[in-house]
């Protein structure tokens, strides 16, 4: 019996729901929205499990869940961003937040990874705090990229 579908391919639905999140949250229907952020959430917590439990782990899966992990969370900012601006501070905290540890690995984990931002955002959609959710999330991820940013110093032994 083959493959009935690849961790690749469930990677796929954690930037479908992240793009339809966004259009969600970009017509005003933050329920809908917050469902989607979690259900794109879950599907990313579920690929690499899949891949990791049936040998098929590979390094382009890493890089394509890690691309899709970026695109979905920018289609959800993007999406909020149409009613509330502090959106782009929280998408260009939250990519900070990556990119520091997409280039140096063994970083320290901060206050605001992914998962911990979509929890927040969906919470904050699910009770009409998006604006609250969003300098809460600004707010960590900033903190984040400061600790990233000292522990990175410290690792690589530059003065």
């Amino acid at each position: 019996m083959g493959k009935i579908i690849t961790p690749n391919q469930i990677s796929f639905f954690t930037l479908l729901f992240g793009a339809m999140a966004g259009q969600y949250f970009m017509f005003g229907n933050y329920t809908k929205g917050a469902w989607l952020v979690l259900a794109s959430g879950l599907v990313d917590m579920v690929d690499g499990a899949v891949a990791r439990g049936s040998g098929q782990k590979t390094r382009f899966g890493a890089v394509l869940d890690s691309t899709f992990d970026r695109l979905s969370e920018g289609f959800i900012y993007a999406g909020l961003a149409f009613n509330h601006y502090l959106a782009t501070l929280a998408l260009a905290t939250s990519f900070g937040v990556s990119y520091i540890a997409s280039k140096e690995s063994r970083v320290a984990k901060g206050f605001a990874e992914r998962g911990d931002r979509l929890v927040l955002l969906a919470l904050g959609a699910f009770f009409g705090r998006v604006d609250l959710a969003l300098a809460v999330i600004i707010g960590l991820a900033t903190l984040t990229i400061i600790v990233r940013l000292k522990s990175a110093h410290k690792l690589l032994g530059e003065k």
